[in-house]
């Protein structure tokens, strides 16, 4: 029975991590793999892979993607190298939870140079007040979220071209709960408001 696909990669290399190389093409239909290897049917688009190689999408496990995703959803850093999912939220730092104080994004580094020159490093604790007054003034948007559930809203609101796998950071939950006095330790009621911050997250998730 003759298919008809959407689009149709022809004569690539093909490594499916499951068989040796083989040359084949490729049938997509609706946004999905329908048929590798020998592909026969009604083609709308086809495209010459010839001399090229088709693998599975990679995964980046360690990325900081989720700070550029409002900035960036269609990912060209990430889908340009070959990498369809990313594991972010690294390093202990994540988009939410959020409160009073937060990370300014890295899209206002200049801004915040401008703000506070005598700094060693633009990488402050600022008030979300103060970061989103820059954001206003440079982008025209402001951070609204402050859980991960309402991150995950506004960047499917975004649209992104690539699979996010999100991980809640532990230094933002800190000082969400700690604000700028995050370095000392933490109370036991600032310990279990904390657990409770990465329980809702992961629910969230």
């Amino acid at each position: 029975m003759t298919e008809d696909f959407d689009s149709l990669i022809r004569d690539a290399r093909v490594i499916d991590g499951e068989n040796p190389s083989f040359k084949g093409s490729i049938g997509i239909r609706g946004g999905r793999i329908k048929a590798v290897g020998k592909v026969i049917g009604n083609v709308e688009k086809e495209i010459d892979a010839s001399g090229l190689t088709a693998v599975p999408g990679f995964v980046d496990s360690h990325s900081h993607a989720d700070w550029g995703l409002p900035w960036y959803p269609s990912c060209e850093s990430a889908v340009m190298q070959g990498c369809t999912t990313v594991i972010a939220g690294q390093c202990g730092g994540s988009p939410a939870p959020l409160r009073e104080y937060v990370r300014p994004p890295r899209e206002l580094v200049d801004e915040v140079y401008e703000r506070r020159p005598y700094l060693y490093h633009a990488d402050p604790l600022l008030t979300l007040e103060e970061v989103n007054e820059m954001m206003g003034e440079k982008y025209g948007w402001t951070i609204d979220w402050r859980t991960m559930a309402e991150f995950f809203s506004f960047v499917e609101g975004r649209g992104i071209s690539i699979n996010y796998a999100p991980l809640v950071g532990h230094g933002t939950v800190r000082y969400t709960v700690m604000g700028e006095d995050y370095k000392r330790h933490s109370t036991e009621d600032e310990l279990g408001e904390m657990k409770a911050l990465i329980r809702q997250a992961m629910d969230e998730s």
